[in-house]
């Protein structure tokens, strides 16, 4: 089975994609915040690794950093943007 860490603070988003990687039969770890994520990887190890952005205590890309300094896997970047569309 492959392992998964999802790191995010909608937790909306957080259900979806563990709903999703659980059921084609991942096990999933989400965290809300880098201190959590980074705590997690000291306790399991992982294939892939989902990481947002904007997170509420570090950028994305400094987690995503020092995850590249620590794991050999898969790092895929989450970005959302808010846009108003005008008609």
């Amino acid at each position: 089975m492959y392992s998964i860490l999802i790191v995010d603070d909608d937790t909306q988003l957080l259900r979806l994609m563990r709903d999703v990687f659980e059921i084609e039969g991942w096990h999933v770890t989400v965290c809300g915040c880098a201190e959590k994520a980074l705590s997690a990887i000291e306790a399991q190890s992982y294939d892939c690794c989902v990481v947002d952005l904007k997170l509420p205590d570090v950028v994305g890309h400094s987690l995503i950093e020092q995850l590249k300094t620590t794991l050999n896997i898969p790092i895929i970047a989450l970005s959302q943007l808010n846009r108003s569309v005008e008609s």
